[in-house]
């Protein structure tokens, strides 16, 4: 469950401080599960320190609405529309968004659009992220192998929004793909009908994936899993989880 400190590495080897070439695309790079947080590049260039900020607040936003925490994602919003330097008016705008969003549903939406962002000026910019992949989780029966697989797929499929990278999507499409979610495991062997639909819902989602194309298709795709994800986890697990 480390996955927010893991896609932080994909900031230590930024690659905007000597700028990709023509036609250079995003590039994934695979690496073994990380042992702990790691170090803040030491004398990095002023771009890098930027990008690092950038990465590691987008994407603890996104967790945050995952998770419920509607407050903390609108804390995280208002960093990132007043303090991110630099900040496109696309995500300035998303943020400032997010900042008055009345609910999960709105703001999950929004963190699409706020990704999609990120993907554009990367993009404007021929500012190629380097993505470090952690380990793929295992697969077995518990809830808790089942979600960490989850986390890990949505993560990539971040990625693949913000980057843009086509190859971290599509390793997040074949893990979200062979998903299982036991909610047995979560409902005292009951499982909530509102928890069976979003649980639908979602395989939905994963097979719709492949297909989907273009940044800002991509965008609205990753809000719209989010969402799901926000409503399910607030019929089997009520409290948010603690950061």
């Amino acid at each position: 469950m480390r996955t927010s400190w893991l896609v932080c590495l994909a900031a230590m080897a930024w690659s905007c401080e000597s700028g990709p070439g023509p036609g250079r695309g995003p590039t994934t790079v695979h690496s073994p599960v990380a042992e702990g947080p790691p170090p803040a590049p030491a004398a990095a260039p002023k771009v890098r320190e930027q990008m690092w900020a950038h990465f590691e607040a987008a994407t603890q936003l996104q967790r945050a609405v995952a998770q419920g925490r509607l407050t903390d994602a609108r804390e995280l919003a208002s960093w990132l529309a007043t303090k991110a330097e630099p900040r496109s008016p696309e995500l300035i705008a998303a943020a400032q968004r997010i900042q008055e969003a009345p609910d999960l549903k709105t703001a999950a939406a929004l963190t699409g659009t706020l990704a999609g962002a990120c993907g554009s000026c990367h993009e404007a910019n021929k500012a190629a992220p380097v993505f470090v992949i952690p380990k793929e989780p295992v697969d077995g029966p518990s809830i808790e192998t089942q979600m960490q697989r989850h986390q890990w797929a949505a993560a990539r499929l971040w990625e693949g929004v913000i980057g843009p990278n086509d190859d971290a999507w599509f390793f997040g499409v074949r893990v979200m793909e062979d998903a299982k979610i036991d909610l047995r495991w979560t409902t005292n062997a009951t499982p909530n009908p509102d928890a069976v639909a979003y649980a639908a819902t979602l395989r939905g989602l994963a097979a719709q994936a492949p297909n989907v194309e273009g940044r800002t298709a991509r965008a609205e795709f990753y809000g719209t899993l989010l969402h799901t994800c926000a409503s399910c986890h607030a019929v089997v697990r009520p409290n948010p989880v603690a950061p």
